[in-house]
């Protein structure tokens, strides 16, 4: 390739950059309002916070079941103690 055609490439590859990356801009900003437009169009739904509070509960129920501990601790026994737990 000559210089002059790696420009022509250049330019060509810049252009397709920056629309891409407008389309992505554009994708995002729509994502970012999407989930506000569809709070607004359930609230005040009954079967709506319903649903959201049993959502609620299980993720609490999850993070209790994730959170506890892994085993429980064993009870150590002393070289000095005799079976009946007293020291000689």
């Amino acid at each position: 390739m000559t210089v002059k055609e790696l420009e022509q490439r250049v330019t060509a590859l810049e252009e397709q950059v920056k629309r891409l990356s407008g389309e992505v801009a554009a994708t995002r900003v729509g994502r970012n309002k999407n989930w506000l437009a569809w709070v607004e169009k359930y609230a005040g739904d009954e079967e709506f916070l319903s649903m959201f509070a049993e959502a609620q509960k299980l993720r609490e129920a999850d993070r209790r079941r994730t959170c506890a501990p892994k085993r429980k601790l064993r009870k150590t026994t002393s070289a000095s103690t005799s079976k009946s737990g007293k020291r000689p």
